[in-house]
């Protein structure tokens, strides 16, 4: 009973509302009614464009699923609308079985200025479609027109749909012609398939007219859909018409009434006679004068080259002689006589150009430029915009008057490679072009796998091969057995042929910890970027660890990039476990020889896999060395023979340990006596470098080093540039790329202080390779740097489930009630397991939202389709660094006795900070209980961290399993596992550093070095005049400090040596003291103990007051702060009895710091008390209007 008078009460409400609008002469009347309801049946849909009656006329369309009485066009030259036009709607009732209603719009807007910009929108006052725009074309027939010309796409396999929005935003055409076919059909699925084709065409033609004419697809219910939808110039329902375009006069015209005669003759008889009428007004001197082009439109061609029944491969095509028998109506000896220049189809799936032609005879022009005065109308088939239909074929033997065609038949393999826990016995795909229509087995099954570890998990690997496929097709598939099926994937075929332009993503040394690249990479392959993928050795860091969990993980990760594009690649040295076991095992390349070496043509490219690793790992054995070197030059010779090298002229090499390199390490490539380059030390012999040069290798790819370098073309270590201004065409030499940068828990290469001679470029980025071959002559390469992109307008959003959900999704926007305006944006995820006896995982998401507006409020929700986040918000900054800035800074806050975490709450939630930074400590422990007081922590701080950017470092209580909780929850900028970073905010430079790679040294001194390295780096950039103008400030934060007034024995209350500060003992080297001094440090803020601390300017332990009236007034040392009291399990610190000199003042209260930046001269700080009902305790002004150094 109460679900029935719910609905009573929503269709009175609705009447009301329709009543209210016929009614109310007052747009806020009605709004105010609707409230928040979302009407959706109001809402304009399917906005597209079209030309009016007179050159300057635009008639604007589109549909809502009820009658909103109004048909209203809003526009200006501004967003300030300043004019109105009224238009018409007429309801249309599809011909299906359902009977479904939809209104249709028309609005034309009259007499618009000439070459002028027009921003509208349309709708009622019951709702607004969005703001579009479109430029009028200029006046007269003296300008270029642009147009892009297509038929046959549908809203399954729009190949161009993409390409098309991306050119109609970048302004490149006036105009669309879709000559025919449209949606597959527009009334299928009871015209739902013909509501979401107008919705995906409204990115083009809401922006720019989008001409038609019907085609075949369209004559259901006597093309019912195609009329009531599209509104051609003319008023013969959208059949026929022409129109102006700078020179040119274009006739649409309708193929179908030849074919279709159940509709009758009228339409036929009637159409013919306009249109000789149309080209006898066209061809009257005066009007040839003005506009000298003809250019006629149909779908179905006079004349086409395909493999099919189309009467267009015979000579009694309807449209070219008429009716059969009386050969009436005949279109090809009307367009003749009155000397049409251009004719335009589609139809067919494929495009084609003729010679001029008139009745199968070739007319050119001349010989040698045929297309010049031609004494015939040229043909162009232009249907290969997609559809799910697919491509057509061609005749064998092309005709003589075909001038050009692309082909589409050939076939393509793609190998599917997947695991299972258990054994299913059946390893199925099923897979097709728009459906699942297709299945192929592995007969043989899955090949069980036991890694070589204590555990000896095991697995089950399965591959199935899907012959037969046709050539630049998009495949769905999904992979699985009765027992249980993957996710529903696709994959697009490459063209078998030499003549098109393969792209490529190359990167190696990728781990599943910091993969910096990985979401970039994701993202382009998602946007359909590559071709194929190249991992050049070294995955995951290792596939065999924890018992190749490590391994499970990494592919996981790389599923979202691997399921769409072949991921072809090489062993590397971190592979090495087991004799390659989980490599071989996991990965599925051609050729038969365990994934090890192979070879492969993709385009104009030769391409080469070796293993580099058959010359180090000996004790493996000589043979595989032996019989790659052998095979690689059979290979090599096959690929350069002249008939070979015709069609692929690049031959490309590649594998993981380079030749040569520049980087400050113990890898041979740095020395002369290169193992892969010269061949084994003593024995001599299988050196590639001598091989390579021999067979004119162009390129070769490397990675091992975690770097970038570009090297002139090389041999021998002489360089071979083609000339001295042209180094790269025609090299007399190989061009050597290493590639490694993609990112792992290794982290970086440092490169030697003095570059060889032979390095072209080099950086230490992360990043990877993108590879275009544009064709037979021309390779563009180019460096990705996952480094340049960290601006405070990119927001990383990060949560965790349980549970693996194959999504990581945020959906926001500035209005999360508007749907219409709302982005979704895809991450990634990766498994992360506890290191504690449970060995709990749960999975880590990050979405990195980009170029976001400047000082916008956005709400957004994360998640996936197995469950949706709360809504949250969040405030970009302003752009520049002319603002000021405020943060909540504070360190050792726990789960418990977390004091400050209340009114942080409630400061986050009154706006008064753009940041939050936690100086190390959190949770106490975070990997306690098996890392559920880690969960409790992060749950606790959402309140804050999802509303504000919550920058972090470690502190000691993070340690446990390496740091593991620490460096998996957070995710901070520059891509070292949030252990040291820098970023700038207003007109501060941050950098964030660890103190404790000092203390935990049983994890090596790599870190040590590293982060040393960076930080001095960091700070020299941030210290150049030119820097130092933009950004005055530059503030460090790490948690354990230098000095402190402790009352225990820590190594920073007395004058002990404070690793952080002097360096290690006995070495002291890396000591931060004369490292911040020297590059004038302004303010250096700490935690660890539990109190808050404000030092007088410091540098060893002399205080440095910039006067004794002004003591923080152009200070002659850094400034520190101690601010640990956020609240812990551990209580509160006591303070020395005695206290030092250079204690400007200290407390013992539970609290927080804020930090305030006025300007590029006044910082100003203040201490919170929560033990004082939040009184400020302390507050400072630090004051620079001098920049001379300390």
């Amino acid at each position: 009973m109460r679900l029935i008078l719910l609905f009573c009460v929503l269709v009175f409400y609705l009447n009301d509302i329709a009543v209210l609008a016929r009614n109310s002469k007052n747009t806020n009347e009605v709004k105010n009614f609707i409230g928040n309801l979302d009407i959706v049946h109001y809402q304009p849909e399917q906005v597209h464009l079209s030309f009016g009656e007179q050159p300057h006329d635009i008639v604007v369309t589109w549909s809502t699923r009820s009658d909103t009485v109004e048909s209203l066009v809003e526009y200006g030259e501004t967003n300030n609308f300043t004019q109105l036009s009224v238009g018409t709607s007429q309801k249309f009732v599809d011909g299906g079985i359902k009977g479904k209603t939809q209104y249709i719009h028309r609005v034309s807007l009259r007499n618009l200025k000439p070459a002028t910009k027009y921003i509208y929108h349309c709708g009622s006052n019951l709702g607004w479609s969005a703001k579009f725009e479109f430029r009028t074309v200029p006046k007269g027939d003296e300008w270029s027109p642009r147009l892009a010309i297509y038929g046959d796409m549908g809203n399954e396999n729009a190949q161009s749909l993409a390409r098309l929005q991306k050119d109609t935003q970048m302004g490149m055409y006036d105009a669309i012609i879709h000559v025919g076919d449209f949606a597959y059909d527009m009334n299928t699925d009871n015209a739902r398939v013909g509501d979401e084709f107008m919705r995906q065409i409204e990115s083009v033609a809401a922006y720019l007219p989008y001409m038609v004419v019907p085609g075949n697809h369209e004559e259901k219910y006597n093309f019912s859909n195609y009329r009531a939808r599209f509104s051609m110039p003319g008023g013969t329902e959208n059949l026929f018409y022409s129109f102006n375009l700078g020179p040119v006069h274009f006739i649409g015209i309708s193929t179908e009434m030849y074919y279709f005669l159940n509709y009758g003759l009228k339409t036929l008889v009637f159409q013919y006679t306009w249109l000789e009428k149309d080209l006898m007004e066209a061809t009257k001197p005066s009007n040839r004068a003005i506009r000298p082009w003809i250019i006629v439109y149909g779908h179905r061609p006079m004349y086409c080259s395909n493999e099919n029944d189309n009467d267009c491969t015979h000579s009694q095509t309807l449209t070219r002689v008429g009716w059969p028998f009386v050969h009436m109506f005949g279109l090809e000896e009307l367009f003749y006589r009155y000397g049409v220049d251009v004719e335009i189809w589609a139809h067919e799936h494929s495009y084609e150009r003729l010679w001029p032609i008139y009745d199968y005879k070739v007319l050119n022009g001349s010989y040698k430029e045929p297309y010049r005065n031609p004494k015939a109308p040229v043909h162009i088939v232009t249907g290969s915009a997609g559809c799910k239909e697919g491509r057509e074929p061609f005749l064998a033997n092309i005709p003589e008057w075909s001038a050009f065609h692309s082909q589409v038949k050939t076939v393509r393999d793609i190998i599917v490679t997947w695991s299972t826990r258990d054994s299913t016995k059946h390893s199925i795909c099923k897979y097709g072009i728009d459906s699942l229509t297709n299945v192929q087995e592995n007969k043989k099954g899955p090949t069980k796998f036991i890694d070589g570890g204590k555990a000896k998990n095991t697995q089950y690997i399965h591959r199935v091969t899907l012959t037969n496929l046709t050539e630049n097709k998009r495949y769905l598939y999904h992979c699985g057995s009765d027992l249980g099926w993957s996710a529903l994937y696709w994959f697009h075929t490459v063209e078998t042929n030499d003549n098109w332009s393969p792209s490529l993503a190359i990167y190696g040394d990728m781990g599943n910890e910091n993969a910096q690249s990985l979401p970039r990479l994701q993202e382009d392959t998602q946007l359909g970027m590559y071709d194929a993928i190249l991992h050049v050795g070294d995955f995951a860091y290792d596939m065999h660890s924890q018992d190749a969990v490590v391994g499970d993980e990494f592919m996981r990760q790389i599923e979202t990039i691997a399921a769409y594009v072949p991921y072809m690649v090489v062993p590397g040295n971190h592979e090495v476990a087991y004799n390659f076991s989980n490599y071989k095992a996991r990965f599925s390349m051609p050729g038969g020889r365990e994934n090890l070496f192979y070879s492969f043509n993709l385009g104009p490219i030769h391409f080469i896999g070796i293993s580099t690793e058959v010359y180090y790992y000996l004790q493996l054995g000589l043979k595989p060395l032996v019989f790659q070197y052998k095979w690689l030059e059979d290979d090599l010779k096959k690929a350069n023979l002249p008939e070979n090298r015709a069609k692929q002229p690049w031959i490309i090499t590649l594998g993981h340990r380079p030749m040569y390199c520049s980087n400050d390490n113990g890898d041979d490539c740095s020395h002369h006596n290169t193992v892969v380059r010269q061949g084994l030390p003593i024995l001599g012999g299988f050196g590639l470098e001598d091989l390579f040069y021999k067979h004119g290798v162009d390129v070769e790819i490397w990675a091992h080093e975690h770097c970038y370098e570009r090297l002139w073309p090389l041999y021998n270590y002489t360089v071979y540039n083609g000339s001295l201004s042209e180094p790269y065409r025609n090299p007399k030499a190989p061009v050597h790329i290493i590639t490694g940068s993609a990112g792992n828990k290794e982290g970086r290469e440092p490169f030697f202080k003095e570059i060889p001679k032979w390095s072209a470029f080099h950086s230490q980025d992360f990043g990877y390779t993108r590879l275009k071959a544009y064709n037979s002559s021309h390779l563009y390469f180019e460096q990705v740097s996952d480094d340049k992109n960290e601006n405070l307008n990119d927001y990383v959003v990060t949560w965790s489930t349980r549970d693996a959900t194959n999504q990581s999704l945020v959906v926001f926007g500035e209005n999360f009630n508007n749907h219409q305006t709302l982005q979704k944006v895809t991450g990634t995820s990766r498994r992360f397991v506890d290191g504690g006896a449970k060995k709990s995982s749960q999975f880590i998401h990050t979405v990195i939202l980009k170029n976001l507006k400047w000082k916008t409020r956005y709400e957004y929700a994360c998640g996936s389709d197995f469950g949706w986040s709360a809504k949250y918000s969040f405030v970009t900054p302003p752009q520049g660094n002319d603002w000021s800035p405020s943060l909540a800074i504070y360190g050792d806050m726990g789960n418990e006795n977390a004091q400050s975490l209340a009114r942080l709450q409630q400061d986050t939630q009154q706006g008064m900070y753009d940041a939050i930074i936690h100086v190390g400590d959190f949770a106490y422990d975070m990997d306690t209980d098996d890392a559920e007081v880690g969960d409790a922590f992060m749950r606790q701080i959402e309140t804050i961290a999802a509303y504000v950017p919550y920058m972090t470092c470690p502190g000691n209580h993070e340690e446990k399993y390496n740091f593991s909780n620490y460096k998996t929850r957070f995710n901070m900028p520059g891509g070292y596992d949030s252990l040291w970073y820098s970023f700038n905010m207003g007109p501060i430079h941050f950098v964030s550093f660890s103190t404790e790679v000092y203390y935990f040294l049983h994890y090596g001194y790599k870190l040590l070095t590293k982060q040393f390295e960076w930080l001095e780096n960091d700070l020299k950039e941030a210290n150049k005049p030119e820097n130092r103008a933009v950004r005055p400030w530059i503030i460090t934060y790490g948690h354990r400090p230098m000095y402190c007034s402790d009352d225990k024995e820590y190594d920073c209350n007395s004058k002990l040596e404070t690793y952080i500060r002097q360096g290690l003992p006995i070495v002291k080297m890396f000591g931060l003291e004369d490292l911040f001094y020297k590059y004038r440090v302004d303010v250096e803020i700490f935690a660890h103990e539990h109190f808050y601390t404000r030092l007088w300017p410091i540098y060893d332990f002399k205080v440095y007051n910039g006067s004794v009236e002004a003591p923080y007034t152009n200070a002659k040392a850094p400034i520190q702060i101690i601010t640990g009291s956020a609240g812990c399990n551990e209580n509160r610190e006591p303070f020395s009895k005695v206290l030092p000199e250079w204690n400007a003042y200290h407390s013992n209260d539970y609290g927080y710091t804020r930090l305030k930046a006025h300007n590029r001269t006044h910082l100003y700080f203040e201490q919170v008390s929560d033990d004082k009902n939040g009184d400020i305790v302390d507050k400072f002004w630090i004051i620079k209007d001098k920049y001379n150094s300390y």
